[in-house]
This record gives structure tokens, sequence and C-alpha cells, in this order.
């Protein structure tokens, strides 16, 4: 990734953006429409497989102009089996309002497609009218299908999303790995039934690409990342695992981890956890070098500066004229972009 103040995305994507969002397309994302090509055979999937391009990126773009309606910059990120819209807001957003966010995706998702469904006189409802044409089912699966099943209250989904933000209020710290676990015995319960419904077996894919991710987030905890060291290139991720290792003061893993992260993904959030377990390690020079590079990729200086501010870690560098000289000059940058 190209380390840049103003945004924090690869040389070859930076220049490709939709309604001013910065979309990178990840060669999984290619593979993974080549894969659907290969899974549903002849037209159908080339139809299909075009049709699940085209809503994932509306979807997203749902998730960014809700973010953006509510003051938060962001920028999207289309992988295999992952595609996601990065969000960074110069407040705390309420919980309603991550709430409106997660929604955004499938509803935009669902009402388009409807939208042409109808103007192409198919009935969206039923299923002798969606089956007239394969153009027709590749449109109603891969928006309004696709879009219901996002509001499943499993991981990865927009559903489970929202349900895991409130385990992890009543439940800190364990509120995600409960969701984790609930949602694979949820998807693998449906999976098994699917083989048994030969009706909804084309959904079968979609719910092995969810399990196969459910399992990945799984051997993604804390506990177990020393066993695979080596960061997914998922820069939200690996930024959540750096900080876990941290608070569990796994320090030279996360370190390490942090380090191979932002090397794959310049992020500020990674940076700022590299440079919270360098204080840890006694390396306080060290770590103001990474809340350098934080404020450099960073996207939200207010935010970075609120977390600089709030972090327990950095209250033992105050006084340190590079670190206040730091924490003045992200203050009166944030002020100027108001």
């Amino acid at each position: 990734m190209k380390h840049v103040a103003q945004w924090s995305l690869p040389q070859r994507h930076r220049d490709l953006k939709i309604l001013g969002f910065p979309i990178e397309v990840r060669r999984g994302f290619v593979f993974f429409l080549i894969l659907i090509v290969f899974i549903y055979g002849g037209s159908l999937g080339f139809w299909t497989a075009s049709a699940i391009g085209a809503f994932t990126v509306l979807h997203e773009l749902g998730h960014a102009l809700a973010a953006r309606a509510y003051g938060a910059d962001a920028r999207i990120s289309l992988d295999f089996l992952v595609a996601y819209a990065a969000y960074q807001s110069p407040r705390p957003l309420q919980w309603f309002e991550r709430a409106v966010i997660a929604v955004a995706g499938p509803a935009l998702q669902i009402t388009v497609g409807t939208l042409i469904l109808l103007a192409s006189d198919i009935n969206p409802t039923n299923r002798f009218d969606i089956g007239t044409s394969e153009a027709s089912v590749a449109v109603w699966w891969a928006s309004i299908a696709l879009g219901v099943l996002n509001l499943l209250p499993v991981l990865p989904l927009d559903g489970g999303a929202i349900v895991s933000s409130v385990l992890e209020r009543l439940f800190p710290r364990h509120g995600r790995v409960i969701m984790i676990r609930f949602s694979l015995g949820a998807t693998v319960a449906a999976l098994l039934s699917l083989f048994f419904t030969t009706s909804l077996q084309g959904f079968l894919p979609f719910m092995a690409f969810l399990v196969i991710y459910q399992v990945q987030a799984l051997r993604s905890r804390p506990e177990t990342v020393w066993q695979q060291p080596d960061p997914t290139g998922d820069f939200l991720r690996d930024a959540l695992v750096t900080g876990m290792l941290v608070d569990n003061k796994s320090i030279d893993t996360a370190i390490s981890y942090g380090s191979k992260s932002f090397a794959l993904c310049p992020f500020s959030d990674t940076a700022l956890n590299v440079a919270r377990a360098l204080v840890l390690s006694g390396n306080q020079e060290g770590a103001i070098t990474w809340l350098l590079a934080a404020k450099n990729c960073s996207l939200d200086l207010a935010t970075l500066l609120e977390k600089i501010n709030t972090a327990d870690e950095f209250q033992e560098l105050n006084g340190l004229p590079d670190f206040d000289s730091l924490r003045s000059e992200l203050l009166l940058l944030a002020q100027s972009r108001r």
C-alpha cells in the first residue's frame, strides 16, 4: 500500500473511485467471480458472477453513503469472500447510527434489484416470473436473495455485526467470540439442511463460503495468532488482532504482527497499536515513530488524537518534546479540517 496522508490505498487503486469513495479491488475478488462462473457454469455462471460483482459494489456503496450521511469518511475494499466499507467518523457514532449504516447496504441492494426486476415486468415474489431467464435469476439471487440473507444474525453478515456489537457491550472481550461460535453452528446446520432441500441448493456455495470465513475468524483469535503469525492483508481485521494482542500482553507478537500488517497495508489503527506495544516494551522513541506513521496515514486526525489521549499506554509519554509536539500538530490539523 502507498503511505499517504490523504488516504491509505494501494498506488494502483488510488484513482478508482465511485461517488467519491476510493475502491480497492483485490485479485481475490476477481478470482471469486471466476470461481462463481465455474460453479454455476455456462451463461448462468457469467450472469451470476456479473450480478454478484455489481450488487456487491452497490451493497458497499449503501454502507459508505450512510456513513457519509453521519459525517464519516469511507472507503471500500473487495476481496475473496470479503467485501467491506471501512469508515472513520470524527465523533463517536451512536449504536443506532451504526445500525443504520449496517442496514443501508442490503437495503440498497434489495431495493435496486427489486426495481430492476419490476422494470423488466418480472414479479420478484413470483418464482415462475423470476425463472423466465438466466438474467432475471441472477439479478434476483444477487440482489434480493443475498440481500435478505445478509440481514440474518450470523457473522460476517450485517445482521450478525449488529448482534455482535450488542453482545460485546454485554460481555466485553467475549461477545464477538460468542457470536462467531453461534454463527458457525447455525451456518453448518443450515448448510447440512440445504443438502436435503433441492429448491434451495443454489445457496450451498454461499453457505460454504460463510463457514470458511467463520472458521478463519475463530482461528484468528489472539491466543492462536502465534500459530499463524502472518497477517491476512485485511487491514481492519489485522488492526483488531494487533490491538487484542496488546491487550493480552503478547507484546513481541503484537509488534511483529502489526509491523508486518502495516507493511502490507498502512492503516492508522495498526500503527497506533504497534506504538502501544512499544511503550509497554520500554521503547518510547520507537513508539513515537509509529505514532507519526499513524498520523501520516490517518483518515481522521481528530479521532486519532482522541485515541492517543485516551490510551493508558501513552500517558507515560507526556512531557516528551516529540510526543507533545505531535499532539499539538494533530490538534491544529484536526481543527483546520473542520
